[in-house]
């Protein structure tokens, strides 16, 4: 069993999560499918691949910097720096326009 701290940084990763997805810009039945599978691994505590979820559906169609934010700060919270560093780009790339 993870130890208590963990279980709060795992917390804390799926609130900017839920950020993000919250934040989403939902386009097609393709969103949707990403969408089911990103609460699915949520469920199961699979926050990286949660994250890849909404990373599909991202694509989709542009998203805000708010967004882009949000999954900045997931990616950064489990620690995957080259991530969050594209997530930054792109919230930089919106925040300046």
């Amino acid at each position: 069993m993870a130890d208590s701290k963990l279980l709060a940084q795992w917390k804390i990763t799926e609130n900017w999560l839920r950020e993000a997805e919250s934040r989403l810009i939902v386009t097609s039945e393709l969103d949707n499918a990403n969408l089911t599978k990103f609460e699915d691994y949520l469920s199961h505590n699979e926050l990286e691949l949660a994250l890849y979820e909404l990373v599909e559906a991202a694509r989709e169609s542009p998203q805000s910097h708010r967004f882009w934010d949000a999954m900045c700060q997931a990616a950064g919270s489990m620690s995957l720096d080259e991530l969050r560093n594209a997530f930054a780009a792109e919230w930089a790339s919106l925040r300046s326009v």
